[in-house]
């Protein structure tokens, strides 16, 4: 298929069900408290007031600690278990007539629940087999270090490969433009013995570790914004 379209069946497939089931909630939940047609902005307004406090609150723990901590894989995990417990409790909970009773209603219930947890459970637990390895998950980046042949360990962030390097060996460089900076730093150095560089981005810190070994006078400062990549 074409890439968007892609895309498009992709997420529809994974997301659609759920979302529509989701949005079930602040509806039936309006109808059940609504009691009173004269209270009706107050109560609807109050429970949509709840909805969007929530939303910016997991929003934030989310991006700043809840992926650090977690990783999104295990956040999706946790979400869809809390989703499947509280409508389980409430199942157990919910005073409803004859739901205990033998019928082609309850029959469904209890089928549909059993299916949720079936296959909710079996592909966590065989998750290993599906479910792509990575070394480390930040706020910014799924993080892979990979080792290929003659002893390169290649850094990968998400699905980008950013460096190339030989640990031991800091005078490899890998990439082309890697290789210009050399020939740039080796011009100015004749005048300049003790050159100060600051590295836009650390990666796998390819060149500060070349400018340290080669000209161990120099100067070199390295912003990276996620400290994972470092790590």
């Amino acid at each position: 298929l074409p890439l968007m379209v892609n895309f498009v069946m992709k997420t529809a497939c994974i997301f659609f069900i759920p979302t529509v089931i989701l949005s079930m909630v602040s509806p039936m939940v309006i109808k059940l408290t609504l009691a009173d047609l004269g209270k009706t902005g107050g109560v609807v307004g109050t429970i949509y007031a709840f909805s969007t406090v929530g939303a910016i609150f997991g929003t934030f723990m989310t991006g700043f600690y809840l992926i650090l901590w977690f990783g999104t894989r295990m956040i999706v995990w946790l979400v869809a278990a809390v989703l499947l417990l509280t409508g389980i409790l409430t199942w157990f909970s919910w005073t409803i007539p004859n739901k205990w009773k033998l019928s082609l209603k309850n029959l469904i219930v209890w089928t549909s629940i059993v299916v949720v947890v079936v296959v909710y459970t079996v592909p966590f637990q065989f998750r290993q087999s599906w479910q792509e390895d990575y070394t480390k998950e930040s706020n910014y980046y799924t993080i892979r270090v990979l080792d290929i042949e003659d002893k390169i360990k290649v850094l990968s962030l998400d699905l980008l490969v950013q460096s190339y390097t030989i640990p031991g060996n800091p005078t490899f460089l890998k990439y082309d433009y890697l290789k210009i900076f050399e020939e740039v730093v080796r011009y100015l150095a004749k005048d300049n013995p003790t050159p100060r560089v600051l590295h836009l981005g650390g990666g796998g810190y390819s060149f500060p570790q070349y400018m340290q070994a080669v000209y161990p006078r120099s100067v070199n400062e390295v912003v990276e914004i996620d400290p994972a990549v470092t790590c």
